[in-house]
C-alpha cells in the first residue's frame, strides 16, 4: 500500500511565453503524480518536457489532467517498487563534492496559455 509522505509540493510556472521550469523529487518515491493546482481559477493546463526524451518532444496536459510516473516493481521477484525520484543528496558537503547528487528532474513545464499557473506534485512510495 503507498502512503502519501511530505504531503503535496507546489511549483509555480511561467506563462507560455517564458521559460520553462524544473520539477525535482524532493522525497525518494516510486509514483508522481503532477497537475495544475485545483485552486487556480480558471485552469490554464500545461506543456512539458521529459528528460528520458532529452527534451526534444513537448507534451500537453488540458486543464484538469494530471500525469504520473510509475515505476513497475523489481525484477527480481522481489515485488519491491523501483524508485522513480530521488531529491538531492549530500548537499552540506558541497555541490562540487563527489558524493554530491542532484535530485531527480521529473520534467521541465510551463502554462499552456500565456497566464502563469501552479502544480501540485503528489510524491508517494
Amino acid at each position: 500500500m503507498s502512503t502519501l509522505r511530505g504531503g503535496t509540493n507546489a511549483i509555480a510556472i511561467n506563462g507560455s511565453g517564458g521559460a520553462y521550469t524544473s520539477i525535482k523529487a524532493k522525497q525518494t518515491t516510486s509514483t508522481v503524480t503532477i497537475q495544475e493546482d485545483p485552486s487556480n481559477n480558471p485552469l490554464q493546463g500545461f506543456v512539458f518536457q521529459l528528460a528520458k526524451d532529452n527534451y526534444a518532444y513537448t507534451y500537453t496536459i488540458p486543464s484538469g489532467g494530471s500525469f504520473m510516473i510509475q515505476e513497475s516493481r523489481a525484477i527480481d521477484g522481489s515485488g519491491q517498487a523501483c524508485w522513480v525520484g530521488v531529491p538531492e543528496q549530500n548537499l552540506a558537503n558541497g555541490v562540487g563534492a563527489f558524493n554530491y547528487a542532484a535530485p531527480t528532474e521529473y520534467m521541465k513545464a510551463k502554462s499552456l496559455t500565456a497566464i502563469a499557473t501552479s502544480l501540485q506534485v503528489l510524491e508517494e512510495d
